[in-house]
């Protein structure tokens, strides 16, 4: 867990950086294009399979920040 970590603490130094309001972490992004990202990934190391998905791996990330002790609240925001 020690890239979980790293990346949580870079959004964090960002987001405490960023001016007040800023908005979206990354603007413009869509779930359409993290869906063809992710999955173009999954297919290429041979892991997409009908239970595999982008949506499969947010819902992964999410028991895992709970179990972890994140809030609910936060983790479904």
């Amino acid at each position: 867990m020690k890239l979980f970590a790293a990346a949580a603490e870079a959004v964090r130094l960002y987001r405490a950086a960023a001016p007040e309001g800023a908005g979206a972490l990354f603007p413009g992004l869509t779930m359409a294009q993290v869906r063809k990202w992710v999955n173009g990934y999954l297919h290429a190391l041979g892991l997409k399979s009908a239970r595999v998905s982008a949506h499969s791996l947010r819902h992964t990330a999410g028991q895992v920040l709970i179990a972890k002790g994140v809030d609910p609240v936060h983790v479904q925001r």
